[in-house]
């Protein structure tokens, strides 16, 4: 009787080491499109400070139109950039965007980094910052981030994106 009952507490347990839990491996894109947008929620930890905002933002090659939201809807903020110029609300400003959210924020989001990280699945992309995919999503039957986090290796910066919604 106590082999019986060794064996059936066995069995039982040997059919839970049976689910298989292994994370989906996403698979990977091959070509950035040229043209293409992508949109979400931002958080960023600077400091003792907490950023929201929501995002979208439209590539053309290597030019981008970036637009935060703040919380509620409250303010926008809409930012173009291609190789000549950055335009913050229609205006012209003779900085960098990296410099030019430096000066405005004490901090920047890398986004000419996106491309790489959505499509080619690239997570060492500069020295300054630390990236981590913490979830994937499918769509169109291709895994995309979902859930990308960045953290500055010099700086108290950590942002969060979560990816919503990406058309190619």
């Amino acid at each position: 009787m106590k082999q019986i009952i060794l064996l059936i507490f066995i069995f039982s347990l040997s059919a839970c080491t049976g689910i298989d839990t292994k994370p989906v491996v996403p698979i990977q894109v091959k070509a950035i499109p040229s043209v293409w947008n992508v949109s979400g929620r931002l958080g960023a930890h600077v400091q003792e400070t907490q950023h929201n905002a929501g995002f979208d933002i439209s590539f053309n090659q290597k030019n981008y139109e970036l637009l935060l939201t703040g919380t509620l809807g409250l303010g926008q903020i809409m930012i173009k950039s291609d190789a000549q110029t950055l335009l913050v609300n229609d205006k012209p400003i003779n900085s960098t965007f990296k410099h030019w959210m430096n000066e405005e924020l004490g901090w920047y989001f890398p986004v000419q980094k996106i491309p790489s990280i959505v499509f080619s699945r690239q997570t060492k992309i500069d020295t300054d910052w630390q990236i981590e995919v913490m979830s994937y999503q499918q769509l169109n039957q291709t895994n995309y981030p979902r859930v990308v986090r960045f953290s500055h290796t010099s700086k108290p910066i950590k942002i969060k994106l979560v990816l919503s919604n990406i058309n190619s």
